[in-house]
């Protein structure tokens, strides 16, 4: 149980940094995280994806750091934690 509690933690925290950090949309400050193109019915090209932060917006390196990088870590470690082998743990 106490694996999968840590598998849980580490979601949530990993979710909530994304969300503190980066924001999803089509151009929504100068400092994009990223980015895909797309492009709408008049052939006008947009970009669409992870923005930083307004409180990050003059450091899109740390907003990329703490909103994607940091939430994977996270995500893998719990991962690894919830499928290791259980030589020591009984549980």
């Amino acid at each position: 149980m106490k694996r999968h509690a840590i598998l849980l933690g580490a979601i949530t925290c990993a979710v909530g940094m994304n969300l503190l950090t980066t924001r999803w949309g089509t151009e929504r400050s100068a400092s994009p995280v990223m980015t895909i193109s797309t492009s709408d019915v008049e052939r006008r090209t947009q970009a669409t994806g992870l923005y930083a932060a307004p409180w990050l917006e003059q450091a899109p390196w740390l907003a990329f750091g703490l909103g994607i990088l940091l939430p994977m870590g996270l995500l893998g470690a719990g991962t690894y934690f919830l499928v290791r082998p259980a030589s020591s743990d009984p549980d």
